[in-house]
């Protein structure tokens, strides 16, 4: 389409919409604003308000996985380094059936949940004491197996932003594959994946001295989960 002696506008197959300076249409010289989908997912990279509600449909429509109603999938760590034997592990866990075991079922949010099961008390507050709630991790590995056990609770294969809008960035994929040595802590290990620009001196350390690769993960305000799923407490 001419518009004005010279600008040209065009709407491409994609729902593009070009604006062209000059006489000759040229990539050069234009501007494309988007009116599709696309370019929408685009703007997700940031920054947009985390509440906006086209960032709360989106999350909720592309990057949430429903509870599962399948039984559960769980493993015994035969020949893995057990994680109900670390006193890390011990010590949350005692002190969150204090605190919890006698109140109604409530709604968790985890963050870094990894396989659903590893190093999990969510598990436990879910299996045993009915409740329901989010489990968030970036790994697209640990996500993977994270579906497979069967939760019920929501999932995302996202990450919570370290900024007030919605991010794309880069997560340090840290794992162990070949090590004969450290194949029993190998959950532990996964578990210290991190973002490059929030990274700290122990994730570091981890990531030179194991397999270390890298998977753009699109990050939401934690507002936007809340908003998406219509909960208020947490």
């Amino acid at each position: 389409m001419y518009c004005g002696k010279n600008i040209h506008v065009e709407n491409d197959k994609n729902n593009f919409v070009h604006l062209g300076v000059g006489a000759v249409h040229s990539e050069v010289n234009e501007i494309r604003i988007t009116t599709g989908m696309r370019g929408w997912q685009a703007r997700l990279r940031g920054p947009l308000d985390g509440d906006d509600p086209l960032v709360v449909d989106t999350l909720y429509a592309h990057h949430l996985h429903q509870p599962s109603t399948r039984p559960y999938n769980l493993n015994s760590y035969v020949n893995k380094l057990n994680y109900k034997d670390m006193e890390s592990w011990k010590f949350l866990h005692e002190h969150l059936v204090q605190l919890l075991a006698k109140r109604a079922p409530g709604f968790f949010v985890e963050a870094g949940a990894l396989d659903g099961e590893y190093l999990s008390n969510t598990l436990h507050l879910e299996k045993v004491y009915g409740w329901r709630g989010l489990l968030v991790e970036p790994n697209p590995v640990a996500y993977k197996h994270l579906l497979q056990k069967n939760r019920r609770a929501w999932s995302s294969n996202t990450c919570f932003a370290i900024t007030p809008y919605p991010k794309e960035m880069i997560l340090e994929v840290v794992d162990t594959h070949a090590r004969t040595d450290t194949s029993r802590a190998m959950w532990a290990i996964r578990g210290s994946s991190f973002l490059t620009e929030a990274g700290g001196k122990d994730q570091r350390y981890q990531a030179t001295h194991y397999d270390t690769t890298y998977a753009s993960v699109q990050c939401f305000p934690f507002i936007t989960y809340l908003k998406a799923l219509n909960i208020t407490k947490v």
